[in-house]
């Protein structure tokens, strides 16, 4: 029984049922209560529990662990969103994130830091002549920026799932905020 008009969800788990009765009073005489149907709730989402970015070394190894809990208590697994290709790894059970950074990001690329090699093309129009360089593909990966942002995801057993994200300031001696979606 509850006398709140609202009820507090930390009180209720998945498959709970609940219902509400109502009775009206006017001093000492009350109406009959009327019962509403009664409800299951239903699966309730992870709840992320983020804490700061730890300050880290670049070039160097960083690692930060996602907290979650499951109001339901399922069990939770973790994933990365993106960015994809770049060597961030998440433990699918514990949610242990590492990345080792190996370069130190750039603000805007300058003509030296393009690659290129090989002949050089010539073409002809009909009103100038240019050389050209053919490009090369990039043996070294995706190009870091200074700000990454990593998109991960929690879910539990039951398919429900939530987002959130951390943003890295590589240029700044690592540095990072952490924010759930």
């Amino acid at each position: 029984e509850n006398n709140n008009r609202l009820l507090a969800r930390q009180s209720y788990k998945k498959g709970d049922k609940v219902y509400c009765r109502v009775m009206a009073s006017r001093g000492i005489h009350e109406a009959k209560p009327i019962n509403s149907k009664r409800v299951t709730i239903q699966n309730a989402k992870p709840v992320l529990k983020l804490s700061p970015v730890a300050p880290f070394k670049i070039p160097g190894r960083f690692h930060y662990t996602i907290n979650a809990a499951d109001p339901d208590g399922d069990p939770l697994t973790y994933q990365l969103v993106a960015p994809l290709g770049l060597g961030i790894t998440i433990d699918p059970e514990t949610g242990e994130m590492t990345w080792d950074i190996y370069e130190i990001p750039k603000d805007e690329p300058t003509a030296s830091d393009t690659q290129t090699g090989g002949r050089e093309d010539e073409e002809t129009s009909d009103r100038e002549s240019v050389k050209r360089k053919p490009k090369q593909p990039d043996t070294a990966g995706p190009r870091l920026s200074p700000i990454v942002r990593i998109i991960f995801e929690v879910k539990d057993s039951d398919g429900a799932a939530v987002q959130g994200y951390i943003d890295l300031n590589l240029s700044k001696e690592g540095k990072g905020k952490e924010i759930p979606e």
